[in-house]
């Protein structure tokens, strides 16, 4: 089974490829508007990666009226935030897994 963060970075590459569309560019002239090697490009399409959080503005602008940059930086940092969130909820649960008996703390 995929984990939520795995399912909702790799959600961001169909997002990503549809923007593409949307603004005539291929993934090598966006690498180029955006300075990044088309193969980091290509891995975010295919969901291997997830989308550059601190320049997610940049990457926004580079595609100009495809996306509004408001939806596409909420896109990006859900791909980070999602990944962050799984960690604690793990944390909490192997916590929850150690106390097997949760009266024992109190005594």
């Amino acid at each position: 089974m995929r984990r939520y963060a795995d399912r909702v970075h790799t959600a961001f590459g169909p997002y990503l490829r549809e923007a593409l569309d949307k603004a005539g560019m291929s993934q090598r002239a966006f690498a180029r508007a955006v300075g990044y090697k088309q193969a980091n490009i290509q891995q975010v399409v295919a969901g291997r990666r997830k989308p550059p959080l601190r320049h997610a503005r940049r990457w926004a602008k580079a595609l100009g009226t495809a996306v509004t940059l408001d939806d596409f930086e909420e896109r990006v940092h859900l791909a980070h935030i999602s990944e962050v969130v799984l960690r604690l909820i793990n944390r909490l649960r192997a916590a929850a897994n150690e106390d097997t008996h949760p009266g024992d703390r109190l005594r």
